[in-house]
Order: structure tokens, then sequence, then C-alpha cells
């Protein structure tokens, strides 16, 4: 009885393998049969030294499936393990409340969660990783960080970060976390914000609550969408959200290990007159690029950013007996004029690095004819919107330089570097401005250029600033 509930259990993950590779193949590829590995499976559970449980032998044998595959999207979860990821989509999660970004020097804070244990430690945007539990942090992708960072709710973790110059150790108590999946915010001028970051279970549902509201309270003239790092979710959150876009079309294609390809329609959606811009990064995957390809082939949308993470694949959830569930990728998709996306990622209409600027270039796009820019230590303000995230100001002999991105996207500028001359140079439809590395108005730290404000505004008379008790202030005539 004992090797007949052995027998099933094989018969089990063969039934899975059977379902990822003809069976043909396996047997002349390999040569290995269904019951030397039900013998293999009982002799080593019945002999081996170690003891090893056949639940163990299960979860092994799944995993050596799973390599074969060389997908990462393809998982088997066990029932807690599904439970943990399912919360993660749901944007609730334990471990200390921050979102990350990364440049050259590293991961760094770029927002750290109002109630969280890390606003409660003291950890502040700008913050640099440099150890977790006593490892290092340096040259760790950011995944590795967060998985070493994250743990079981009310367990500790010391956290050393580079603040300046200075290193700093923090001891956070981990706690239950509900990220807000959807804010949004009314710039002046008629422009509306949606920062959407995760397509979950509701998400289609709250998007479509927070744009009405955003047309309840004024006209809206304009609208910006913000889906940098968001990793996607769920493919029928991206659907709904394309519905308050197209009326009726394509949201993508898909395509299946045949070559077959079959169509997700949209029926019965709606449509914005007005201009619309969807923001990207690099961590801007899955579902939100199903909806930055959709809007950005029907032309509803301008794309703003840097190239997307190039998740171009669906997977489906399978549960298993055992309570756990098997994510299979089941699909490649395109874009509805069949533009490929898996490992590719979708192009930018406008190619803009930097957060601010592309905010501020995304906030143009969509429609604004004034810009109003106010920079305070750990926060900063655009039209009347504040983002709690750092804007670096360099001082220098009583002269404030400020990254000379987003000096270029405040005046509309195209900024491009001279290498015959070494310089960085701003164009706009009126005039050019050089800057040379070896002058004053110009300093580089770590690959980043910074901009005397002094100097800017004299090369460019539009652009005016100013300085009341250590807060910035800019704007363009």
């Amino acid at each position: 009885m004992k090797l007949l509930k052995k027998i099933s259990t094989i018969t089990a993950l063969f039934m899975m393998i059977t379902l990822l590779v003809p069976i043909a193949v396996f047997a002349e590829e390999n040569e290995f049969s269904f019951e030397q590995m039900a013998e293999i499976f009982e002799k080593l559970s019945d002999y081996h030294v170690s003891g090893v449980s056949e639940s163990e032998l299960s979860e092994a044998a799944a995993d050596a499936m799973l390599q074969v595959l060389n997908d990462p999207y393809t998982e088997y979860f066990t029932e807690e393990e599904w439970d943990a990821y399912e919360s993660s989509l749901q944007q609730n999660y334990v471990g200390i409340g921050v979102q990350l970004n990364e440049d050259e020097s590293g991961i760094f804070i770029d927002i750290v969660f109002p109630g969280s244990p890390a606003e409660a430690a003291g950890l502040k945007s700008g913050d640099y990783f440099a150890e977790v539990n006593g490892e290092s942090m340096t040259g760790i992708k950011m995944s590795e960080l967060i998985s070493k960072v994250k743990g079981p709710e009310d367990t500790t973790v010391n956290i050393t970060v580079k603040r300046d110059q200075e290193m700093i150790g923090f001891e956070l108590i981990r706690k239950q976390i509900q990220l807000p999946v959807i804010t949004s915010e009314s710039f002046d001028g008629g422009v509306g914000y949606i920062q959407l970051t995760s397509f979950t279970d509701k998400a289609g549902e709250l998007f479509e609550k927070e744009l009405e509201t955003l047309q309840e309270k004024e006209d809206l003239d304009g609208l910006v969408v913000d889906l940098r790092n968001n990793p996607g979710g769920y493919l029928h959150a991206a659907l709904e959200i394309a519905e308050q876009f197209i009326e009726d079309g394509k949201l993508m294609y898909t395509r299946d290990q045949n070559g077959d390809t079959e169509v997700i329609n949209i029926e019965d959606g709606n449509s914005l007159s007005i201009p619309v811009v969807i923001l990207v990064n690099g961590n801007s995957a899955s579902a939100s690029e199903v909806l930055s390809g959709a809007l950005q082939d029907y032309e509803i949308a301008t794309i703003i950013g840097e190239q997307t993470f190039g998740k171009g694949s669906v997977q489906n959830l399978l549960p298993l007996s055992d309570g756990g569930v098997l994510k299979v990728t089941t699909y490649e998709y395109l874009t509805p004029n069949q533009n490929k996306v898996n490992q590719v990622g979708i192009t930018p209409d406008i190619e803009v690095e930097n957060r601010a600027a592309q905010l501020i270039t995304g906030l143009y796009e969509a429609g604004a004819e004034d810009i109003k820019v106010t920079i305070e230590d750990e926060r900063w303000e655009l039209n009347g919107v504040e983002f709690k995230t750092i804007i670096d100001v360099i001082e220098k002999d009583d002269n404030k330089f400020v990254p000379s991105r987003i000096l270029s996207a405040i005046i509309q500028g195209e900024i491009t570097w001279n290498s015959d001359v070494k310089a960085v140079e701003i164009i706009t439809e009126e005039s050019t401005a050089t800057f040379p590395v070896n002058s004053e108005g110009l300093m580089n730290v770590n690959g980043t250029t910074y901009i005397d404000l002094n100097e800017f505004e004299e090369q460019f008379p539009i652009f005016n600033w100013g300085l009341t008790e250590n807060i910035i202030t800019i704007d363009v005539d």
C-alpha cells in the first residue's frame, strides 16, 4: 500500500512533466522510464542514510523539473508560499515599509512609507543600503536585497545605510505592510496624476474610481499615469484599465508553444479626449507593459521614461491537490501591432532619465503650460503636488548645483553630451548652451552632472530661481 502511494505521487509528478514536455521526446532523449523514476523514488526513501522524506523528494523532483525549463516565471508554490505570494500581489507583505530604487552607486531608499517601521526608526529617502544583518549589499540584485529585508512578522532585521559619507546602523522590527495600490493627485493647471504600484485583483476597479474623482474635481485637461517600478500582476486588471481608454480594439495577442496566436479584445470601453502620458522605467514589467504597449500602439498615450523590463509572457495558475499552486508560463504576448515584448520591453516615445525629469517632461506632454518646482531637503513639489523623494542639490561656495537632466526638462530642452569638447549641451528652440566639464558651472559626481543655478539662469533667461529659508523655487517665464 505504501508503494502504491509512492507510485501515485510519482504519477502526479510525471503527469506534470507531460504538460511541459512531449512524452516521446522525453523518452527518446533521456531513455528514462516512469518505472525507473518510481523505483529510484522508493529506494531513496527507504534506504538513504539521510532519512529523506517522501515530501522532500517530491519537492526536489518538482524543483528539478522547473530548472530544466530555464523559465524564472514558472514556479511551484507550497500552500504557505502561495499565501505569501498572493499577499505580495495585493501589495500586502511583511517588511520595513520602503520603496527602493537603484543607480550607479547602489540600491537606495526612494520612499519611506508613513507609519512604517522604517519611518519610526529614522530611515530616510536617499539612504543607500550598505549591509543587511552584517552582510554586504555591494553588487547585490534588488530582488535579493528585498528577500533579505523581508521576513516573519515581529522579527528583527539589522540594516546599515550610507547617508552622505556616514555609515548608520538601524535595528528594525518587521511588521505587516499594506502598500497603497493607487494614489491620485491634481496638478495646478488641470492635469491629473494617477500612480499605480501593482495590478492587483481590484486595480481596475480602483483605477476607474480614481479617474472619475479627477474628472469630477475640475476640468481634466490631461492625465499622467505613473507605472514606474510597477512589476505587473493580474492580466484582467490591465484589461479593465485599458477599457478606460480604448472603446473597441485589441489589448494584445497571445502566442502559444506551437506559434498559434489568439487575440484578447476590448469591447464596450471608453475613451478620453485629452492628452495621456504613461511614465515607465526598467522596473515596469508584465501588465505594465501590456497596458503601455496597447495605448502606445493605438496612439492614445505618449510613453515617457526608460526601456521597460521585457516580461512578455503570461502565466496560468494551476491548483494542486496538496493545496499548492503551479504557476506556468503558457503564452508569450505581443502588442496590438504584434510587436514583441519578451526580453525586449517597451521603448518609450520620449526617452528620459532621472525620475524628476520624467515627471516634469510628462507634465508638459500632458498639456501643462507652466512649471513650478520647489526643492526642500527630503521632498520636492511640482505644480502643487508633493513628492517625498530627494532631488540632490550640491552646495559649493554658496552656489547651488542641480542635476542637469532636471534643469533641461524644466525648460523643455534636449540634453546631449558633446564628446568633442567634453561638455553637456542643452538645446531649446531658442538657443543652445554648453557647459564644459572643466568650467565652474558644471560638476560631475558619480557619473551625474550638476549645473550651477546661477550659470543656468544666465544661459537661459526664461529660467528663474530663488532661495528662501533653504527652499529652492524654480519657474519658467
